[in-house]
């Protein structure tokens, strides 16, 4: 039996660049397949993560190229603002500890002082 009625294995030693023309056709026949899926390996842990992270942006509304957070009501727009330095390291360090932004700690801080303001 030669090699060219012999079907090639997968697992075959010998390089593509020294296979026949027919050897080669036998040995990649699985990549004509246009339904072919390639076995993959598994993920990592960092890969997960990944993952997992980019899936939850697309899950809240993620647009690729816009940089920023989503817009809220109309959108929002940068204001330049100063503060004391002692009390913008105290507001920097309480919104550490809460986990979030600068931006999102005056704009909450806004929103309760305006809601105590409508109140009164």
């Amino acid at each position: 039996m030669s090699i060219l009625q012999t079907p090639m294995s997968r697992n075959t030693t010998k390089p593509y660049l020294k296979m026949s023309l027919e050897e080669l056709r036998a040995a990649t026949r699985q990549y004509d397949d246009p339904g072919y899926r390639p076995k993959s390996l598994p993920k990592t842990p960092a890969e997960q993560v990944r993952i997992e992270r980019t899936l939850r942006n697309l899950r809240r509304g993620y647009r690729p190229g816009v940089r920023g957070r989503a817009p809220i009501g109309k959108g929002a727009r940068r204001v330049l603002i100063t503060v004391e330095a002692k009390l913008l390291d105290q507001a920097d360090a309480f919104a550490r500890r809460a986990k979030m932004s600068r931006s999102e700690l005056i704009a909450r801080s806004l929103v309760a002082t305006l809601a105590g303001a409508n109140a009164a």
